[in-house]
Parts: structure tokens; C-alpha cells; sequence
């Protein structure tokens, strides 16, 4: 009987084990046919290595392997009455994970062991005192590179996928991370927002096309660049965004003289300067922009007539602009970026981003915020009244 009893209670111990390692195995099994459907062609692996981030791509495609697979096993031994395993196994690798991430943005840790840079950002790093790049190709830079080396990238801190930016580099949209996918200068470049491209070594270039750097990375400038913030004193109102496209990549419209707005949400027409007074109006013209932060910016103007004010950030629903405090309309120029009617004269335009999806969640999170704690207190008010 004891041996009896021995046996039964080894198998009600591995008997958990053994689901939560089924369990496991399901997991693992899933997200691999998940990651063979999601796996770059043999011609992006062989970039990928060429660029010396296989080791790194791997890492971060297998990695959501391991806290998926821990809430499996988790489950499993919770179901089995093994809850205090299950809440260890589940803090130990929650905390793991945590400090994985803490690990890469620790300001403690020296930069050099946190991402170490190569010749081409510390290129980078000196270089671009002014405006900003667009990596072209396989991944070049690390994640954050602007927050960590001060390199500023159009993409910012972030990896966001804008439909309307997407359209304007490449004449379609739907492409994740869809800078990989070019393998040359972009025919629009005369209206990008930035005024170096970085590409990979070897890239193909146009004839005119000049190198700054040329080693692991290619930099090359953009001649001719749209500042930040410039004002101009007249405009084209288009179709589409495709037409738009099509007038900026056959070089038919002068984007620093004339600027496109699309036609839903277009002014309604009143007299503008021609564009023969505007270089004369620029030299007594000024744009400064100051109180630059990820969710609001500040620009001070001298404007010589009436005109527009066009910011080369892109243009996305919830931010909103005040000229001299009272609110105005921001329109959307050259395809993705942003604009604004402005008068004659010295103003001040401050952007802020105020999406309205933010503002639901907050409220949906406190609303359910509040239900739970009133659900809490009346139960103890009903506890209360039985006892």
C-alpha cells in the first residue's frame, strides 16, 4: 500500500509537469509555423548578415517565444493546483524580461556596452548638425539611435508606419518597415523631410548623386533641402495624392516656392501673392523653431504677405495648432506634411499632439477604474450587513 501510495503520488506530482511541458512544446510549435510565415526571403537574410545583425535579428524574432510559452506553462500548473509554482515561474521571468529591457536603456550602463556605434554613426554623430536622415534598406541603425547617439532620424524614437509618408517615398502603402524595401534614392526626395539619406554599403546611386561617407554605410546629402518650417505665398490644390506624388517626382513644382494641398480639406481661394514677389518677400522673412518636444512645437514667423506656413513634420489626426492663441485648421501639404493660412506679420503657431483616442482611453480607464471600486465597496457594505 505505501508503495502503492509512493507511486500515485510521484505521478500526481509529474502529472503537471508533464501538461505544462505539453503545453509548452504547443506554444513553441505555433509561434514557430508563425515565424516561418513571417520570415524574410533568403535575398533580406543574406542583407541582414551583411549588415551584421543576423545575431540581433534572431534574439528579438524568438524572444516573444519565452514569455508566451511561460503564460502556457503558468496556466498549466495552475490547473494542477500548483499556483505558488506557477506565480514564481511567471515572476522570475517577468522580471527577467524587465531587465532585459531596463539593461538596454539603463542610463547607468556606458553607451558603448549598451549599443556600441559604429565609424558611420560617430560619422553621423558629427555631421548632422542640422536637419535629419532617412535609413534606406535593411535596418542600418540601431533602435533609438537619435536618442542615443543624437542623430536625429525622420522616423524619431519610433518605428511608426504612417500611410500618407509611406505613400509619398514609395507610391504605395501597406508595407511594414517599409524603408527596407528601397533599393535607391526616392524620385520625391525634393519634398522629404530630412537632408541626408543613409544607405548600405555598395547601394547603386544616381549619377548626381554626391557621398559624404562611404564605408560600412553610405551618406548621402540631399542638395536643396526643404527646411523644417518655411513660409510660401502660394499654392496648388490637387486631386489626389497621387497627382501630388506625380508633380514632386517630375521635379514640376518648386516646393519652396509653391506648396500642394489636397483637395478635401483645402482653403477656400483668396488672393495670394504671385510667386514672381515671393523670393524678394523671403529676404525680410524669418521662421524660428523653438520648444521642440515629441507631442508639442513652437514656431515664431515674420511673414511679408499673406501666405502659408508649412511644417515638414508628419501630418497625423490629433494634433492640433493655435496661431497667437486662437485655434486654426492644420491642412495637409506635399502629401504628408503639415499647413497653416497665415497673415502678414510677426506670429506665433504652437502645435500640440491631443489625439482623441488618448482622450477615450483615459476615460474608458477611469470609468472602469471607478466601477471596480464600486463594485468593491458594495460588497463590503453587503458583507458588512450579514455579519
Amino acid at each position: 500500500m505505501e508503495a502503492g501510495g509512493g507511486c500515485d503520488a510521484l505521478l500526481d506530482r509529474a502529472r503537471p509537469l508533464a501538461w505544462a511541458a505539453i503545453s509548452w512544446l504547443i506554444t513553441c510549435a505555433a509561434f514557430g509555423a508563425l515565424l516561418m510565415a513571417l520570415w524574410p526571403s533568403v535575398q533580406v537574410r543574406q542583407e541582414i548578415a551583411d549588415a551584421g545583425a543576423l545575431a540581433a535579428f534572431m534574439r528579438d524574432a524568438m524572444w516573444p517565444l519565452l514569455p508566451a510559452a511561460t503564460v502556457a506553462v503558468c496556466t498549466a500548473l495552475a490547473r494542477h493546483a500548483r499556483k505558488r509554482l506557477a506565480f514564481l515561474v511567471l515572476f522570475t521571468v517577468a522580471a527577467f524580461d524587465l531587465g532585459r529591457i531596463g539593461i538596454r536603456f539603463n542610463p547607468t550602463i556606458p553607451l558603448a556596452e549598451a549599443a556600441p556605434a559604429t565609424a558611420g554613426i560617430r560619422y553621423l554623430e558629427r555631421a548632422i548638425t542640422a536637419g535629419r536622415i532617412l535609413p534606406i534598406g535593411v535596418r542600418l541603425l540601431p533602435g533609438n539611435t537619435m536618442l542615443r547617439y543624437g542623430v536625429p532620424a525622420a522616423q524619431g524614437g519610433d518605428w511608426v508606419n504612417i500611410r500618407h509618408y509611406e505613400f509619398l517615398l514609395t507610391g504605395s502603402t501597406g508595407h511594414y518597415d517599409f524603408g527596407r524595401e528601397f533599393r535607391s534614392v526616392p524620385e520625391t526626395w525634393r519634398a522629404l523631410n530630412v537632408t541626408h539619406l543613409v544607405v548600405p554599403a555598395g547601394t547603386s546611386l544616381p549619377p548626381a548623386a554626391t557621398l559624404s561617407y562611404d564605408d560600412e554605410l553610405r551618406v548621402v546629402p540631399l542638395a536643396d533641402a526643404m527646411p523644417r518650417a518655411t513660409i510660401v505665398h502660394a499654392a496648388e490644390v490637387v486631386a489626389s495624392d497621387a497627382e501630388a506624388r506625380a508633380l514632386i517626382a517630375q521635379a514640376r513644382v518648386d516646393l519652396h516656392q509653391r506648396v500642394l494641398l489636397m483637395r478635401e480639406d483645402a482653403p477656400t481661394p483668396q488672393e495670394l501673392p504671385s510667386e514672381a514677389l515671393t523670393a524678394a518677400l523671403r529676404e525680410t522673412e524669418r521662421v524660428d523653431v523653438t520648444d521642440d518636444g515629441p507631442n508639442s512645437l513652437r514656431v515664431g514667423f515674420h511673414a511679408s504677405a499673406p501666405g502659408f506656413l508649412v511644417l515638414t513634420e508628419t501630418f497625423l489626426p490629433g494634433w492640433a495648432c493655435e496661431l497667437d492663441g486662437d485655434v486654426v485648421p492644420i491642412l495637409r501639404a506635399n502629401i504628408a506634411f503639415r499647413a497653416i493660412r497665415v497673415p502678414p506679420g510677426e506670429h506665433v503657431a504652437v502645435f500640440t499632439y491631443r489625439p482623441q483616442s488618448a482622450r477615450y482611453g483615459i476615460a474608458l480607464a477611469a470609468g472602469t477604474l471607478g466601477t471596480i471600486a464600486g463594485m468593491a465597496i458594495l460588497r463590503r457594505r453587503r458583507a458588512r450587513r450579514r455579519c
